[in-house]
């Protein structure tokens, strides 16, 4: 009986114009996921620039301190 099997089920689909649709991510959603895994690493990023900065900013400060006292 013509139209059985794996094979007729796929020619079907594409017969049938399913538009691209499988199942699991579209292009839209793995785009977004991509940009969510990039932002996340901008965001770890600030994070350890922040980090250094208040460290820098805690040693100037350290430092001003003990050259005020010299005067």
């Amino acid at each position: 009986m013509p139209g059985t099997g794996a094979a007729w089920t796929v020619r079907a689909g594409v017969r049938e114009g399913d538009a691209g649709r499988r199942p699991g991510d579209t292009s839209e959603e793995a785009a977004e996921a991509a940009e969510t895994k990039r932002l996340g690493a901008g965001g770890a990023e600030l994070r350890r620039a922040d980090g250094i900065l208040e460290a820098a900013s805690a040693s100037f400060a350290a430092g001003f301190g003990r050259l005020s006292k010299c005067s």
